[in-house]
């Protein structure tokens, strides 16, 4: 996967792919993903504090948009309905 945002303590991913025959794949591969990081990061020791990890996957159609540009400061940012699923 491709990260495409840290926002404080999130992370944001995508599995880009060119069809909707490889949104199955690319589902599967997320959540595998997912389930590696939430084995072995959950409940990670930090000095004695666990740390909780939280995931969540989407799928479907995603649109990437670049916005800014004032002040030479630009964000990438991607909206659609797997962001709010």
């Amino acid at each position: 996967g491709d990260i495409v945002k840290f926002a404080g303590d999130a992370l944001l991913a995508i599995w880009p792919t060119t069809s909707e025959n490889g949104l199955p794949y690319a589902t599967s591969i997320a959540a595998q993903c997912a389930l590696t990081m939430q084995e072995h990061l959950h409940n990670w020791d930090a000095d004695g504090v666990p740390l909780t990890l939280h995931i969540g996957v989407g799928a479907g159609l995603i649109h990437g948009l670049h916005v800014g540009g004032v002040s030479n400061r630009m964000e990438f940012l991607i909206a659609g309905p797997p962001l709010e699923q």
